[in-house]
Order: C-alpha cells, then sequence, then structure tokens
C-alpha cells in the first residue's frame, strides 16, 4: 500500500469493545514502535502500557481513553534525545502522546 491510500484509509475509533487486547498483537504494536526511525537512532521514546483497571480510571480523569482496554503512554527520556550539532539544540518529535489499541 503506497502512502496517500494509506492516508485515505486512515481513520479515528472513539468508541471501543471490552475485548483484551491479544498479547501477540501487543507485542507486535511494541516491536514496530521498538523498530521505527529515530533521530541518530537514540530511541528516546519510552512506552508504558496501562491494562489495569485502577490504571485506566486513573488516565481517563486526564485524557478521554474512550472506554479502550488498553493505554500505551508515550513518554521521552529527554537524555537520549538527538542533538542539533551546531547549536546543541535537543529535538524532540512524539506525533502521539496517548495511543489507544482496538
Amino acid at each position: 500500500m503506497d502512502f496517500i491510500e494509506l492516508i485515505k484509509k486512515r481513520h479515528s475509533v472513539r468508541d471501543f469493545n471490552k475485548e483484551s487486547v491479544p498479547e501477540e498483537l501487543l507485542k507486535q504494536i511494541l516491536e514496530a514502535v521498538r523498530l521505527a526511525p529515530t533521530g541518530a537512532n537514540k530511541q528516546p521514546q519510552r512506552l508504558i502500557v496501562v491494562r489495569e483497571k485502577i490504571g485506566l480510571d486513573k488516565i481517563k480523569k486526564a485524557a478521554n481513553a474512550y472506554h479502550a482496554p488498553l493505554v500505551i503512554i508515550v513518554c521521552a527520556d529527554h537524555d537520549k534525545v538527538w542533538k542539533r550539532p551546531y547549536d546543541g539544540k535537543k529535538l524532540l518529535i512524539l506525533t502521539q502522546a496517548l495511543l489507544l489499541i482496538t
């Protein structure tokens, strides 16, 4: 599938069923994140997988998780971020702060 087709097929989901996410699917998602390119391959992203009700309830106080059965919080280790060589500025771009998995 080319990029334009991928964009055309993209959609948002705001209604989740209560089924748990299969372990194999979660492993595939986490592996895709691990393999994704980052600046100078510094890999500054850190992921927190939240499945337990108590954790999901806490997240719902700060963000709408749309009753997702699992939430992946994407964080960044600022000590691992790529720095521009000419001015030393740390550059970090996280396109999603919160991933909701169906």
